[in-house]
């Protein structure tokens, strides 16, 4: 007699799945193609900008960082969070259990303010068009600044996670 069955209980699922197959099929179709066209996307972006020498202004540049930023939430957050929806339980261990909320963090911190710097960017452009615009130097303290905050507001995070 076979009785190698599973069964649910209290809502989970023996076999260590969170959801039925079907639901399962459906998030990994749609976690799928975001990943695949943010993996083609961004990097399409970045290249676009490097090749024309003619769009290396501040603006781009922001809107680079920002394709590298989702580049890196997509690389990065995409599919350890499929497997964390779809698994019941921590599956990558004690250091990633550590690891992975700090990058994960800091990629979206990163996209978010780099947002934010072109909003002010843009802001700027339109309410003072004929004061001084930002310069590439300004720019890039702004993105060093972007990510060193990114890496700092995390930090707590790693610290408070740890092993």
């Amino acid at each position: 007699m076979d009785t190698n069955f599973s069964f649910p209980l209290n809502g989970t699922d023996l076999t260590g799945w969170k959801q039925p197959l079907y639901v399962r099929c459906l998030i990994i179709i749609g976690y799928g193609a975001v990943f695949l066209l943010n993996i083609v996307g961004n990097p399409l972006v970045c290249l676009v900008v490097a090749k024309n020498k003619n769009m290396w202004n501040v603006t781009n540049f922001f809107i680079v960082n920002v394709a590298l930023s989702d580049f890196f939430v997509g690389g990065i957050c995409m599919p350890f969070t499929l497997v964390n929806n779809l698994k019941s339980g921590w599956v990558f261990g004690e250091v990633m259990c550590t690891i992975l909320p700090m990058l994960m963090g800091m990629a979206i911190v990163g996209s978010v303010y780099t947002l934010v710097a072109i909003a002010i960017d843009r802001y700027l452009a339109v309410m003072k068009p004929t004061d001084g615009k930002l310069n590439k130097k300004t720019m890039s303290v702004i993105i060093a600044t972007i990510w060193g905050i990114a890496c700092a507001v995390m930090i707590p995070s790693a610290a408070v996670q740890g092993p």
